[in-house]
């Protein structure tokens, strides 16, 4: 079986790769970042993915697995916090941190198995499986809300979104007591693709915006991606608890931010809806 290993720790991915390889399996190769992830999958054309959630960003490994399953790649995830991988099964199944390198080699024969149809006779005692649920259809040019208060940043975020040719609209809320108006919309129909959200506004704040949405179960599915200028381990770790797709640091530059929406694209670009996420 061709697998890929996605891993920023050189030591765990070249373990991985000896026990996977002395298994009998071919490893296409080793991805650090998001961006090296995404070009070896097109490059190599891996059956599996070892995929470690956070990379050169917090969660980037959940994009790197929506994408992956557009091109029918099986995800396994390995996290220290399977927790954030449980809400966000674009995945056949789960590692959780730590794990011995063996038992990966073993998920691999498992996972040859299930997508060839058959039961496999036993499962590593490590290897959590997911629900298969069948893959949605692209969200289309449904509008992107953008939750933003600060002038500069909304108009360097329309630049990156024409730069990057995404085809969805962008709609403006200036704080969050208005992105929430925009979100409840009266004929209760899913409004948005995504929702690209600053913490800091006036009126009410980004956690308080995360926490009505992954409330209401009519909106709930919308991918949440935090584009923050705060950096705390406090403020990355109540997003996630409260149902954030990403958590990404504010880019300084258009075509920073241009590449990170690129790379952000396939959380919205397939499944958007939230009857396909719940």
């Amino acid at each position: 079986m061709r697998v890929l290993i996605v891993e920023d720790q050189a030591i765990s991915a070249l373990t991985l790769e000896h026990a996977i390889s002395r298994a009998g399996h071919e490893v296409v190769g080793c991805a650090a970042t998001l961006h090296e992830a995404i070009s070896l999958t097109k490059q190599t054309k891996p059956q599996l993915a070892f995929v470690d959630i956070d990379l050169d960003f917090q969660g980037a490994g959940l994009i790197i697995a929506r994408n992956m399953e557009v091109q029918g790649v099986a995800v396994v995830y390995m996290t220290a916090r399977p927790e954030r991988a449980r809400r966000d099964p674009f995945a056949i199944g789960l590692l959780p941190k730590p794990f011995q390198p063996s038992q990966a080699a073993e998920s691999v024969s498992v996972i040859e198995s299930i997508l060839a149809g058959d039961m496999p006779p036993s499962v590593p005692s490590a290897l959590e499986l997911f629900e298969r649920r069948p893959s949605n259809p692209p969200a289309g040019e449904l509008p992107v809300l953008l939750a933003e208060d600060d002038p500069k940043d909304v108009e360097l975020t329309l630049a990156a979104f024409r730069h990057a040719h995404l085809p969805h609209p962008v709609i403006i809320a200036r704080d969050g007591h208005e992105a929430l108006q925009r979100l409840n919309s009266p004929d209760g129909t899913l409004p948005v693709a995504a929702l690209l959200l600053d913490l800091k506004m006036p009126k009410v704040d980004g956690f308080e915006v995360l926490r009505h949405v992954k409330a209401n179960p009519k909106l709930q599915g919308i991918p949440i991606i935090v584009l923050s200028a705060s950096a705390q381990e406090r403020d990355i770790r109540t997003c996630y608890e409260l149902g954030a797709a990403a958590y990404v640091s504010k880019p300084a530059t258009l075509q920073e931010l241009r590449d990170t929406l690129v790379n952000l694209a396939p959380l919205w670009s397939y499944g958007g809806g939230s009857e396909a996420l719940h």
